[in-house]
């Protein structure tokens, strides 16, 4: 498991909303991709 995931987990670590957003740059398919592996869409 990377940084990334590791700090992502611990900031939505215990909270109560169903959902979370992340904004992704256009020209960064590579984040969107991460992101997208990680169950977003």
């Amino acid at each position: 498991m990377g940084i990334a995931r590791i700090i992502h987990d611990e900031l939505l670590a215990g909270r109560a909303e169903e959902r979370a957003a992340l904004l992704v740059h256009p020209e960064h398919p590579r984040v969107r991709a991460m992101y997208e592996g990680w169950g977003y869409r």
